[in-house]
């Protein structure tokens, strides 16, 4: 599993661990200044609002590109399959 953190800001804290000498944080810097990097896409979020149900269909819009969707009922989606947003909070829970 990829975690992904900010090097910068651990290079940034490092000086407080120094060890006396500072050999601990010039190799820290040596060895964050060497990992590779990912290329990250920051995540949307958004959430479902109910436009219409019945007893066996709901339509749900998606907060962030206003599309309209024809879902079964009891079933929202983690993902807008249009934009792609990730739903938190749904307004349908």
């Amino acid at each position: 599993m990829t975690r992904l953190i900010d090097a910068d800001k651990i290079v940034f804290y490092t000086p407080r661990m120094s060890d006396g000498d500072g050999l601990f944080v010039t190799w820290m810097k040596e060895i964050l200044s060497n990992v590779p990097t990912v290329d990250a896409v920051p995540v949307k979020h958004g959430h479902w609002i109910v436009e219409w149900e019945t007893d066996d269909t709901r339509m749900l819009r998606c907060s962030e590109c206003r599309m309209v969707f024809n879902v079964g009922k009891g079933r929202d989606g983690n993902y807008c399959p249009n934009c792609g947003c990730r739903m938190v909070d749904n307004e349908t829970d």
